[in-house]
């Protein structure tokens, strides 16, 4: 009878830390198949969804449909507003997400560049696009540096409001570009009227705009590069 109880107090205190990490076991595992299913959002597909759109815009651009090039461009702009805020209404913030989101922005925003820059062929749009171009490669470098060497300046960096605005403005500007390009394209179809409206002239008005957005936009991208030097106390 008293080994009887003595194996039952056994088995109690063996079963009492088997049974906490057998529970330990399941949070982990439990944490883990939620870690793998919180890519699977719709923020997640529409970022996806950019980045298919990079080659898209290649080849539209080459085939040649440029109105096709730059409806495609303008979607994929939306989808850069709309990812961020439904992530953040629906609070499906991801590593996945964090890491493709500026991923496809750049992709976007550099590929239309090198496309405009060939198209033009003109300093005019060269030296705007190699500013901001110019611009993301520091800051990509000097954020990986600072997240070696600087790892406590590179938490009290915030986004401030000409960052906002610059990728708004490129956005804006290049969508501008290509829908000029896109009329001046149709109307080398057609036959040249005398009308002082003709697809040719808006296209050229729309292209005069598209400059002066660009160059705004190249001067707010070296901007809030600069700030973001000056907030690392470089």
């Amino acid at each position: 009878m008293l080994h009887a109880r003595h194996c039952c107090k056994t088995w109690r205190g063996w079963a009492r830390p088997t049974c906490l990490a057998s529970g330990l076991v399941r949070a982990q595992l439990r944490a883990y198949s939620d870690s793998k299913e919180e890519w699977r959002t719709i923020p997640n597909a529409l970022t996806a969804l950019r980045l298919c759109a990079v080659p898209g815009i290649v080849t539209a651009w080459y085939f040649p449909a440029p109105v096709f090039a730059a409806g495609l461009f303008g979607a994929a702009a939306v989808t850069d507003w709309l990812d961020g805020y439904l992530a953040r209404r629906w609070k499906q913030q991801s590593a996945l997400g964090a890491l493709l989101d500026p991923l496809a922005d750049k992709l976007l925003v550099s590929t239309t560049l090198i496309l405009l820059v060939e198209q033009a062929a003109s300093p005019q749009v060269t030296v705007p696009a190699a500013l901001i171009l110019g611009r993301e490669l520091g800051v990509s470098s000097l954020r990986e540096w600072a997240q070696r060497y600087r790892p406590e300046a590179v938490g009290n960096v915030s986004v401030a409001w000409h960052g906002k605005a610059k990728a708004a403005l490129q956005l804006v500007s290049l969508q501008c570009f290509l829908l000029a390009h896109a009329i001046r394209s149709g109307s080398s179809d057609r036959d040249a009227q005398s009308s002082a409206d003709t697809p040719e002239d808006l296209g050229s008005q729309l292209h005069t705009g598209s400059l002066a957005l660009l160059w705004l936009a190249a001067g707010l991208t070296v901007m809030s590069g600069l700030q973001y030097a000056w907030a690392l106390r470089l």
